[in-house]
C-alpha cells in the first residue's frame, strides 16, 4: 500500500534515498533489484526487475511486486495483456460532463507527450491509445466534490488525470492538471483538509497468481486524507468499502452476450476492444475460458477455447 509523497524507483533527485526501491533493499532478492532488461524510454530513471508496475508520487495505493524473475514475466504478461483489473479511486472538482453528465463515462483519448511541458503528457490525436472508464457515485454541491471509481484499461502516464480534466473535473489536488482558479477554491474551502497531492488512490487489483493462476484480488484501504474529505463532502457512505457506494444506473437492463469464432490466445482486453465500437465494456466483465484447462467433457455454463460472454448494459 503505496504512500503518498513516495517515489517508485530511483531517478533525478532520489538516486539513494526516498524511493519504494530503497525500502526493500535487503527484503527482495538481489536479482531482482537489477535494472529492467526490457526499454522503458526512460534514460534518466533506474527501474528495477521487481518493479512490474508504477504508481505516480502523489498516488497511493496497491503496488505489485515481483518477487522471483518467474513472478515477472508472469505479471508483466498480463500487464501486457490487459487482462488484470485496475480499480482507482478518485475525488474529481467538479462533474464531468458537467451537472447532466452520465454516470458511467468510456474514456477513449490517446495519450502523448506535452512537448510545451516536459514530464507531463495531454490528449493527443497521434498518441498511444488510452481508455478509462469513469464510474460517478456522488456529487456534493456544497463542496463542489465528485466521488468516482476509475476502471483503467490501459496504463499510461498520468492516464486518469489527464481523461480526468478532459472531462472537466480534474482531480482535486492535481497542481499539472487542474486549473489555477479551481485548485485555488478548493483549498480555500476545505483549508487543511484539501492537501497538497492528487486525491488519487488504487483501490483494487484483480489478477492471476503467478504461480498457481487462482484469481487474485488484493485491496488497498483508502489514506486518511481521502477517507476524512469523503466523510466531509459524503457523510452517508462508507470509507471501508468502496464497492458499497451508490452505483447509479446499476438497474438498468443488462444483456449477456455471447462471442464465438475468437482466437484461443484472447485475453479480456481484445475482447473489450472489439466490442469497444457497439459497447462499452470493461474487462472485469468479460469472462473468457481458462487456457491452460485440459478439458475433456464441459460443465454446464464453462466456455470453450474461443468463446467469450460478456454481460452489458
Amino acid at each position: 500500500n503505496k504512500p503518498a509523497g513516495m517515489l517508485c524507483h530511483p531517478s533525478p533527485g532520489y538516486w539513494d534515498h526516498g524511493t519504494v526501491m530503497h525500502a526493500l533493499e535487503g527484503l527482495l532478492p538481489a536479482d531482482m533489484l537489477k535494472h529492467r532488461e526490457s526499454y522503458t524510454g526512460e534514460a534518466d530513471s533506474f527501474i528495477p526487475r521487481a518493479m512490474v508496475h508504477r504508481l505516480d508520487k502523489g498516488t497511493t495505493g496497491v503496488l505489485l511486486l515481483a518477487k522471483t524473475p518467474q513472478s515477472e514475466a508472469h505479471l508483466t504478461s498480463q500487464f501486457k495483456g490487459r487482462s488484470m483489473k485496475k480499480r482507482y479511486v478518485a475525488l474529481l472538482l467538479g462533474q464531468p460532463q458537467g451537472q447532466a453528465g452520465p454516470a458511467k463515462i468510456l474514456v477513449d483519448e490517446p495519450i502523448g507527450r506535452d512537448p510545451d511541458r516536459p514530464g507531463k503528457v495531454r490528449i493527443a490525436p497521434d498518441g498511444k491509445v488510452a481508455k478509462s472508464i469513469v464510474h460517478v457515485h456522488a456529487h456534493s454541491p456544497d463542496t463542489g466534490l465528485s466521488l468516482v471509481s476509475v476502471d483503467l484499461l490501459t496504463g499510461r502516464q498520468h492516464q486518469i488525470r489527464v481523461h480526468c480534466a478532459h472531462l472537466g473535473a480534474p482531480i482535486a489536488g492535481d497542481d499539472d492538471y487542474a486549473g489555477r482558479k479551481e485548485l485555488s477554491k478548493f483549498r480555500k474551502a476545505l483549508a487543511s483538509m484539501a492537501g497538497t497531492r492528487p486525491l488519487l488512490h488504487c483501490w483494487c487489483m484483480s489478477l492471476a497468481h503467478p504461480e498457481s493462476e487462482e484469481p487474485l484480488t488484493i485491496r488497498a484501504p483508502l489514506p486518511p486524507d481521502m477517507r476524512d474529505l469523503i466523510t466531509h463532502a459524503f457523510p452517508d457512505l462508507s470509507v471501508e468499502d468502496p464497492s458499497s457506494w451508490p452505483q447509479p444506473g446499476a438497474s438498468a437492463e443488462r444483456w449477456t452476450v455471447k462471442l464465438r469464432g475468437l482466437p484461443f490466445s484472447a485475453v479480456a482486453q481484445e475482447v473489450v476492444e472489439f466490442l469497444a465500437p457497439k459497447v462499452a465494456a470493461s474487462a472485469d466483465q468479460v469472462r473468457i475460458p481458462n487456457k491452460n484447462k485440459k478439458i475433456k467433457t464441459l460443465k454446464p455454463g464453462e466456455l470453450r477455447p474461443g468463446e467469450a460472454v460478456v454481460v452489458v448494459e
